[in-house]
C-alpha cells in the first residue's frame, strides 16, 4: 500500500489553490559525459514521489544516455529513460510522466549516465519528498 495519502476531503475548508502534497518539492537536473552523475539522493526517512523525468542527449558520437534509479548500494533498480542515438542525427529528448507517482525509497539515487566521450546526457526530475 502506498505511503502517500490523498488529503483532499475536508482539509479545513479549502480556499484558493489546493496543494497536491505536504512535502518538499524536488525539481533538479544534472549532466553526465562518459560517466554517471547523481541528480538526487532521497533524503533519510523520506520517500520521493517522482512525477516527471526528462532526458536529452547532445552528441556527435555514437553512444547512449540513460536516466535511472539505483539503490543505496549503487545497484541498478529501474530505468526511467534511455536514448540510443546515431552520431550526427537530431538531438533527441525522452520524457515520462507518472501518475500516480513512482515511489522511490530513502537513500536511493536518481542518476544520469552517458557511455561515451562527446555524448552529453542531461537529465531532469520533478516530484516531491515527504
Amino acid at each position: 500500500m502506498s505511503a502517500m495519502s490523498f488529503r483532499e476531503p475536508n482539509e479545513v475548508k479549502w480556499v484558493g489553490v489546493r496543494p497536491a502534497h505536504k512535502g518538499t518539492q524536488i525539481f533538479k537536473d544534472a549532466t553526465a559525459e562518459n560517466g554517471i552523475t547523481v541528480i538526487h539522493t532521497v533524503s533519510s526517512g523520506k520517500t520521493l514521489y517522482l512525477c516527471e523525468v526528462m532526458l536529452r542527449c547532445i552528441y556527435n558520437v555514437t553512444g547512449w544516455g540513460q536516466l535511472y534509479v539505483q539503490d543505496n548500494n549503487d545497484i541498478f533498480v529501474r530505468d526511467l529513460c534511455l536514448i540510443n542515438p546515431i552520431a550526427n542525427t537530431i538531438k533527441p529528448t525522452d520524457h515520462n510522466h507518472f501518475w500516480p507517482p513512482v515511489e522511490i525509497p530513502s537513500a536511493y539515487d536518481i542518476c544520469v549516465q552517458s557511455n561515451a566521450a562527446g555524448l552529453i546526457a542531461r537529465g531532469a526530475i520533478f516530484g516531491w519528498e515527504e
